[in-house]
């Protein structure tokens, strides 16, 4: 049995290259042979090295270090090392899928397995999304005569909470309860992350109240959960309260308070968090700060007062950013003070700060709307000069734009745009291409698209059935798939019904 090596597997790769370059890596010939050129020039160690490592290529393998196959990593773990080795080794590629079959491997090969081989196995397939293998090796442990520690336990329940899978997660909470393991602060914080993102807030409290009876003392971390969570669910009252009890409060737990009372609508009590809480605990309003702030103001039509806000942030020293300026100019969209938004446009443009997507979209949403179609998509080719790459919005809004002006031809060039650029149609595209054909009365063309969406697997809606269904009920239910249709849908398709005797083929439709 070979030494185990202080090097790392990397290194350990390096030095079973050999500076001699005359040996075949297919060479047929014994190793231990005396008559062997190679025995000449090579030490006894060297020789048994070869003969190891003579049905595969060094060279090639050596220079597959970030991205080594399960053929490759089981010929390496086939090596006369000690298990200690092999298992460097197999940490060095746990990052990859091969890392369970080698696994399996190992332990056929006699290696005895450990609760820190098991942990590295579990580890990788959760870094690989295998969270369900993870916890199947889970189980294999005991059967393998090894008990698991918190590690391994936090290990899954941090993959199986970041999945949303969180019963999943109480379940091993408990069970590791169970096997005497004791959680520590960030294994309580990963349950409690994943119940507050699915909005079990009361269990959530329950948890921090089982941390407390532990003897462990939540964290920022705990505290953030909790009160994003509250905001999530509307329960914004109840989150200030439970701020006004953490110890050590910071700007962000401040910022989510804030954004909570702006979503419901509560501007002025947002902003009252900075006045009366955040700068009596010593934290200073931020950047997000202030842009939770300006989107609360422009979200109730109260530009002037957000711009007289950014003036206010930028003489206290905190710069307004891109996500700054792009509220503010979407603000003006929605109100269609395109002006305005063009002197804002001017404005990051002298500082040298550059439109995001989202800001492109605004506008040109926004010139779509009122027929300016040409200054749009001047905005557009500006757009892809800059380097900001359309999105769905971006397109929906220009072949909406076209549409309106009657513009079918360039419609259907920017809908073949799209799908080149790699930009996924979807409901809203076709719907508004499907009910402009409709309009002009080129019911072909419409139907063509139907079987478009239907070929690339894009739902129809009501909106889809409600519009074709005007022009031919029957071909589109033939075609189309699984549907409830809405008050407007059965009006619209008994309209259509050409005589009465297609009647109950329609009903029938519908009942299936």
């Amino acid at each position: 049995m070979l030494k185990r090596s202080t090097l790392s597997p990397t290194h350990l790769l390096k030095t079973l290259k050999f500076p001699n370059k005359t040996l075949n890596p297919f060479c047929t010939s014994n190793a231990n042979d005396p008559r062997n050129p190679v025995n000449e020039t090579r030490s006894d160690s060297e020789t048994d090295w070869v003969g190891l490592l003579k049905h595969f290529d060094i060279e090639q393998l050596s220079k597959s270090l970030n991205r080594i196959t399960p053929f490759q990593l089981q010929k390496l773990l086939n090596l006369p090392l000690d298990a200690s080795t092999s298992l460097e080794l197999f940490d060095w590629a746990k990052t990859q899928k091969v890392a369970h079959n080698v696994f399996y491997e190992m332990l056929q090969r006699g290696i005895g397995p450990d609760v820190f081989s098991f942990a590295i196995v579990i580890k990788a397939l959760c870094s690989v999304n295998e969270v369900d293998s993870a916890c199947k090796l889970l189980k294999d442990m005991t059967r393998h005569g090894c008990v698991p520690n918190a590690v391994v336990y936090q290990t899954l329940m941090h993959a199986l909470c970041k999945f949303d899978r969180v019963d999943d997660a109480l379940n091993l909470f408990e069970q590791m309860n169970l096997m005497g393991c004791t959680p520590d602060v960030e294994t309580f914080n990963d349950v409690i992350h994943g119940l507050c993102r699915a909005k079990r807030i009361h269990e959530a409290a329950k948890l921090v109240d089982r941390m407390l009876l532990r003897g462990f003392k939540p964290n920022d971390l705990t505290y953030g959960f909790l009160i994003h969570g509250l905001c999530r669910t509307g329960q914004v009252e109840e989150a200030r309260a439970l701020l006004s009890k953490v110890p050590e409060p910071n700007s962000f737990m401040f910022n989510m308070l804030i954004d909570g009372f702006v979503i419901k609508g509560m501007f002025d009590e947002g902003k009252a968090v900075v006045s009366d809480n955040m700068f009596r605990n010593g934290c200073q309003p931020d950047i997000h700060t202030y842009n939770t702030l300006i989107r609360g103001l422009c979200k109730d039509g109260r530009l002037v007062s957000a711009r007289e806000l950014i003036k206010e942030m930028t003489l206290k020293g905190c710069e307004p950013n891109t996500v700054t300026y792009t509220i503010l100019i979407d603000g003006f969209c929605k109100k269609q003070r395109l002006e305005e938004a063009g002197k804002v446009m001017r404005e990051m443009s002298e500082k040298g700060i550059h439109l995001n997507t989202v800001g492109y979209n605004s506008i040109i949403h926004a010139l779509c709307k009122v027929q300016n179609i040409s200054e749009a998509l001047n905005l557009f080719h500006d757009m892809r000069d800059q380097g900001c790459k359309p999105d769905n919005y971006t397109f929906n809004s220009l072949i909406f734009g076209l549409c309106d002006v009657d513009d079918m031809e360039s419609a259907l060039r920017m809908f073949q745009d799209m799908v080149l650029e790699g930009v996924v149609p979807d409901t809203v595209t076709y719907n508004t291409l499907i009910h402009s054909f409709l309009k002009q009365g080129a019911i072909h063309e419409a139907f063509k698209l139907v079987n478009d969406m239907l070929f690339r697997g894009c739902p129809l809606d009501e909106i889809t059935y409600n519009e074709s269904m005007f022009d031919d009920a029957y071909l589109l239910l033939n075609r189309g798939v699984a549907f409830v249709p809405n008050d407007v849908t059965w009006q619209r398709t008994l309209i259509s019904l050409n005589s009465v005797e297609e009647s109950p083929k329609i009903m029938s439709r519908f009942d299936s």
